[in-house]
């Protein structure tokens, strides 16, 4: 039976075996597997912040209120957020304890001069203007309950409360929460516009989170006794590190610039605004 012939390639005449493109080679062996891509940054940028991580970092970048009493009563709470509010966090917890130092108890800062109590409210704008505001708001509080104190809230109820704000007016709205939060278990950490778009840029939440929610989330992930300490350390950083104006934010010296998505997406931000105004 005859059989059909074919012409036999180079390779088959020399008695070669041909090789695969996949096994041909570069000088020095093998062409090595390619290799796997690595996550991206802007990816890795983008997750979002976890609390304890916020938390431990601001602590450490803030630590003045390791400086404080043990314990705290709604007086001294309400007061303390007061100052942080006219001074910087370090100067006000100073204050705070050279009050609690230099002075008996609130009573006697009722009954002192104001020139004595601004001694001791130096780094305020206005030292003299906010220890008249305090000796005034402590000789109402005797005139109305016969004694210096707040405990007296623990019967209140919110709406009550909040009328004790309106009617002892000076008091920012989230040192009013801090007081909530205590007495009657208001579960939120309560915080101020510039603290909420803060931590908007550090991602605490997924997008859309409404200010609100994250307030309740944060409450939920610390324990109770660390509310008044939590925000006065995110109220610090939102002014002095992060504040709303975006041209005087201190990314290079922000205590949680390791996991912040917030510098990655300025820049992204600056880079396609360059190219929108080069006309590419």
């Amino acid at each position: 039976m005859a059989t059909s012939s074919s012409k036999k390639t180079p390779s088959e005449s020399s008695g070669k075996k041909p090789r695969s493109p996949a096994a041909k080679s570069d000088k020095g062996g093998s062409r090595p597997p390619p290799k796997a891509s690595k996550a991206s940054p802007k990816a890795a940028a983008a997750k979002p912040i976890k609390v304890d991580y916020l938390v431990e970092k601001l602590e450490e970048a803030h630590p003045a209120l390791a400086e404080l009493p043990p314990a705290l009563d709604n007086l001294d709470m309400l007061v303390l957020a007061h100052l942080s509010q006219q001074m910087p966090l370090a100067e006000a917890t100073k204050a705070f304890v050279g009050l609690k130092v230099q002075f008996v108890d609130w009573n006697e800062v009722r009954i002192s001069t104001a020139g004595e109590v601004q001694e001791l409210l130096r780094s305020a704008a206005e030292p003299l203007e906010l220890a008249i505001f305090l000796k005034d708001f402590l000789q109402r509080l005797f005139l109305e309950q016969h004694h210096v104190g707040l405990e007296f809230l623990r019967t209140r109820t919110n709406p009550e409360i909040k009328n004790f704000f309106k009617k002892h007016s000076g008091f920012s709205e989230s040192t009013m929460g801090l007081i909530l939060e205590r007495v009657n278990d208001y579960p939120v950490v309560p915080l101020e516009g510039s603290a909420q778009t803060f931590l908007e840029r550090v991602g605490l939440g997924p997008p859309g989170t409404t200010a609100l929610s994250r307030q309740k989330d944060l409450h939920e992930k610390i324990p109770r006794e660390r509310v008044l300490a939590v925000a006065l350390l995110i109220h610090e950083h939102a002014r002095a590190t992060c504040p709303p104006d975006e041209g005087e934010i201190d990314c290079p010296g922000c205590a949680l610039k390791r996991g912040c998505p917030y510098p990655a997406k300025a820049t992204r931000r600056k880079k396609e605004s360059a190219r929108r105004n080069s006309g590419k």
